[in-house]
């Protein structure tokens, strides 16, 4: 049974997950991983060869991220989600002090790892939703570098996604399914005059995405493949 909640009406906000919801992950183009990250330093830094190896560089990120989490969760906050640029700075201290360069290095060693491509109806229904005058939102546990990885796919997020109904974890340091990042979008939502039982959550996770959304008091739709995406399109056009 897909699960879902609220009264029996088109959504007028549509708040979605990103990874298996939106994306599909697969594997990478370039299964020579190492001669890409060669490639990456001699082209994003000044150094003509990398001073620590992709496998050590993942792990020590994985590890420093686990490590600012715990912290913050000892200070606090229950879902916190360590921002990676400032994770990656510290512990490979040669990558790029720009932004702007260490975003595009981010996004570039994220395509080492990954490729991601539109989900099967997504784009459709996102199209639907537009054209009948819907919000569009985001709520994701996903890094700044996320954002490449939706121009990779066909999705510029600016121009699909409202800028100030976008969450992602590594950019507020907050994940789902934090209760506080369902109430931030809920109050911009109403400032607009959508009432939280008019706001529908699309997400791959019951535990991250359906059950905190319906315990907001929105409505919520699990994303299994194109057969959910097309029920979510026929909701929002009835």
């Amino acid at each position: 049974m897909n699960p879902h909640n609220g009264p029996s009406i088109p959504p007028r906000a549509l708040i979605c997950d990103l990874y298996g919801t939106v994306l599909r992950v697969g594997p990478p183009r370039n299964p020579d991983a190492a001669s890409g990250w060669e490639a990456l330093w001699r082209t994003e830094t000044a150094l003509p060869a990398p001073p620590v190896s992709l496998g050590n560089f993942n792990a020590r990120l994985h590890e420093e991220i686990l490590r600012r989490n715990a912290v913050a969760k000892c200070e606090g906050t229950d879902f916190p989600d360590a921002l990676q640029p400032a994770a990656a700075r510290a512990v490979c201290p040669a990558l790029p002090v720009d932004p702007a360069a260490l975003d595009r290095f981010l996004a570039g060693h994220a395509r080492l790892l990954r490729t991601c491509e539109a989900m099967p109806g997504a784009r459709a229904v996102l199209e639907a939703a537009r054209a009948a005058g819907v919000f569009l939102g985001i709520a994701s546990n996903a890094q700044p570098h996320t954002r490449h990885e939706m121009r990779d796919a066909g999705f510029e997020c600016a121009e699909w996604f409202d800028p100030d109904l976008t969450v992602l974890s590594g950019e507020c340091g907050l994940a789902k399914p934090s209760p506080a990042v369902f109430r931030l979008l809920g109050e911009k939502l109403a400032v607009r005059g959508v009432a939280a039982e008019n706001i529908m959550m699309v997400g791959d996770r019951e535990d991250n995405d359906i059950l905190p959304a319906i315990a907001a008091g929105w409505q919520a739709r699990l994303i299994t493949g194109r057969a959910d995406w097309d029920a979510v399109r026929d909701w929002i056009t009835k």
